[in-house]
């Protein structure tokens, strides 16, 4: 990816820690009990009211300081607790971390 793309890469941060949003997705839904009843193949599907959504960054954290920005996102990541996640669609969030994993390029700026 060159500095020109980027430069438009949308800008986030996690707990005060900045990087920018290479991609992202949001899952959604709603809570369902389903009632089955013995003897036949009826059943009633209630709906119990929205899922809180589930939110996938693809972040990239880069400039000079990068490997110790890096270190800094780890930390907040593992951190215990909600945190205050800035994203740049969804605006201000609290969010919990449920897992994330890390991987480096030495290839691209």
């Amino acid at each position: 990816m060159s500095i020109a793309e980027k430069m438009r890469l949308q800008p986030g941060s996690f707990r005060g820690v900045q990087f920018l949003v290479e991609s992202e997705s949001v899952e959604r839904g709603k809570k369902h009990v389903v009632h089955e009843y013995p003897n036949t193949d009826q059943r009633f599907v209630e709906e119990l009211g929205k899922l809180p959504p589930t939110f996938n960054l693809n972040m990239i954290v880069h400039g000079f300081d990068a490997i110790n920005d890096r270190i800094r996102l780890e930390n907040a990541l593992e951190q215990e607790g909600q945190g205050l996640l800035v994203h740049p669609i969804y605006g201000r969030l609290d969010v919990s971390v449920l897992t994330f994993s890390v991987s480096s390029n030495q290839r691209e700026i």
